[in-house]
């Protein structure tokens, strides 16, 4: 009996640590789709197993995916080596079990540090960064890639794959609970605008490469702060709104129908706008502002949903580059090369230009791995790894890795649906476009749909300071995405529900009218509420029994109530019931009322 009642709390605390949430989504616990225990409670013991049994199915289905998508970039690996020098070496296997080494690491650590999250993202990052490294060993094979202390770009890469992967294990450990990061959201933001600024002060030397000052070069490393600095501000601007949303909610005048802020609380989006523009003016890099710029003003039109501040952000940034255009010659000189770049086909239109015929070489189905000529275009591991996927896979090719993009960036935004904090939302949702956006930067920017920006492709893209960056993004999502997923958090001393109890859920709510609710709040006391006309009849209970107690999994926290009660609250009621059963432990729908009536009774008492 002991060892029972030992073996029933040690779970019950497993249980409560699980942290969190239930919510629609979630196959955990209680009103899950997949679960088996819809419109029921469980007991401790039958929770924490399908805890467990969601865990390993997740992160099973993950670990297949990731050596699936390793097995397919062994061989991409061996048909480019095959194809280019016409025979085999262990170079492959070496590059191959190192990628199969990455994935299961990647595997542990999800297991072991979140252990519900999305099983979908990781491997669609590894294969992005699979291909990557098939594309960069091509080019490496070509005899086009450079190579520092006799290692090529792809060794390099593999080694930065290897180090992003211990920063996103670390971030995954050093962030047990994302809610911690609202707490410093104007330091954080300090830090962002300092790693931003730092290049602009650096001298040339240590600072610029092909015009743009976006760099930290030493003789050791070379890092681009922008990189890490997009993170730590999308952090920072979603804490800083989410305290601050009444502020950006507020309305002015109307002007031609449209509700425009008041004045004073133009002062953050200013803020930006000037950062956006001095990174233009003194760094000339058009794509970090332009990524960072866009990234704030969505995050603030999700926080308020009003279009008025997405038309005073677009013109503000429309006015600054016009007004950059005519005041900077290297901005025209990228407009120029935009705009036909077959005309300074000797001078700054050589590489868009080769890029675009690469693209066209490709056509619909590719050259083939090893077949075409990706070497011609000047920094194609880098901004121009784009055409290399165009021309040696196709359009088609170029369309499934814009999938692989599109997915992840859907996956994220559905975390960010799930979750049930604001912060928490606004971050992963800034996360997410900032991703989508940056993809279509470099996407449009290589096909001449925009001009080009400096950017890098996630994953794909050599370089360290990229590779870094977006697997720390990926940390944070996850982290955010299993706590989404996992069952309410109970406060210390909260007693489970038993076995057989109901289970208020999203589905059997009825939300009702301010009227509605006035009139059952001026109900008499110990009088039942009248439920609305389209409510849930409820069942009635079996003469003789106690009815059982529900668990409200809709609210924050959880609310016992009576089967009465509880239907009653499924009815959008908020009535109380009589004290004089000592078997109920609250007696309202709303969190509120059971509050309330707590009380009333304990002065009964």
């Amino acid at each position: 009996m002991a060892s029972s009642s030992k073996s029933s709390k040690a779970n019950r605390r497993k249980l409560r640590g699980a942290s969190a949430s239930v919510t629609a989504d979630s196959p955990a616990v209680v009103n899950a789709p997949g679960s088996g225990v819809q419109d029921s409670a469980v007991t401790a013991e039958e929770a924490v197993a399908i805890l467990e049994k969601t865990t390993r199915k997740r992160r099973g289905m993950e670990l297949v995916l990731m050596l699936l998508s390793a097995t397919l970039v062994i061989i991409a690996m061996g048909i480019i080596q095959y194809t280019v020098r016409g025979h085999l070496s262990w170079d492959i296997l070496i590059s191959g079990l190192s990628f199969v080494a990455i994935c299961i690491i990647l595997n542990i650590a999800m297991r072991v540090l979140a252990p519900q999250a999305d099983p979908f993202i990781l491997p669609l990052v590894t294969m992005l960064n699979g291909i990557g490294l098939v594309l960069i060993n091509r080019l490496d094979l070509s005899n086009s890639g450079s190579t520092t202390a006799g290692m090529t770009e792809g060794t390099r890469q593999i080694i930065w794959t290897f180090i992003a992967v211990v920063l996103f294990v670390l971030a995954l450990w050093m962030v047990r609970d994302h809610r911690v990061l609202s707490r410093y959201s104007y330091t954080l933001g300090l830090v962002g605008l300092i790693l931003l600024a730092i290049p602009a002060i650096l001298p040339r030397s240590m600072s610029e490469v092909n015009g743009s000052k976006i760099w930290i070069r030493t003789p050791f490393l070379s890092i681009q702060p922008g990189e890490f600095s997009k993170i730590v501000l999308i952090i920072s601007i979603a804490a800083i709104l989410v305290s601050k949303r009444e502020l950006f909610a507020t309305t002015g005048r109307q002007v031609f129908g449209i509700e425009l802020p008041r004045a004073r609380d133009l002062a953050p989006i200013l803020v930006v706008w000037v950062v956006a523009v001095l990174i233009l003016v003194l760094e000339k890099d058009l794509g970090t502002s332009l990524l960072i710029f866009a990234t704030v003003l969505t995050m603030i039109y999700i926080a308020t949903n009003r279009v008025s501040w997405l038309l005073i952000g677009v013109i503000g940034f429309a006015t600054a580059a016009l007004i950059a255009y005519f005041a900077f010659s290297h901005v025209q000189v990228r407009f120029a090369t935009w705009w036909d770049p077959i005309k300074y086909f000797d001078t700054n239109g050589y590489q868009l230009s080769q890029a675009l015929f690469g693209l066209a070489t490709g056509g619909v189905a590719g050259s083939g791995l090893g077949h075409g000529r990706p070497d011609l275009v000047p920094y194609a591991s880098t901004d121009f790894i784009i055409s290399t996927v165009g021309e040696e896979l196709g359009f088609i090719g170029l369309a499934a890795v814009l999938v692989c993009y599109a997915i992840i960036v859907q996956r994220c935004f559905r975390t960010s649906l799930l979750v049930r904090d604001s912060f928490g939302k606004l971050m992963v949702s800034g996360l997410a476009f900032t991703m989508a956006f940056q993809v279509f930067v470099v996407a449009g920017g290589v096909t001449r749909v925009i001009p080009l920006t400096g950017l890098t492709t996630p994953f794909l893209s050599y370089g360290g300071s990229s590779l870094l960056a977006n697997y720390l993004l990926v940390a944070l999502v996850l982290r955010v995405s299993d706590a989404a997923a996992r069952p309410l958090s109970l406060p210390a001393g909260t007693k489970l529900p038993p076995a057989g109890s109901k289970v208020l859920t999203r589905a059997n709510r009825v939300k009702l009218s301010k009227q509605q609710k006035a009139e059952m709040s001026a109900a008499p006391a110990g009088a039942p509420a009248s439920a609305p006309a389209n409510a849930l009849t409820p069942a009635p209970e079996p003469a003789g029994q106690e009815p059982p107690t529900v668990l409200n999994v809709v609210d924050e926290l959880p609310v016992y109530q009576s089967a009465e009660d509880a239907d009653n609250s499924a009815a959008g009621a908020s009535g109380t019931k009589s004290t004089g059963t000592e078997s109920s432990d609250a007696d309202s729908s709303t969190t509120e009322s059971a509050t309330e009536s707590a009380k009333e009774e304990g002065n009964n008492e």
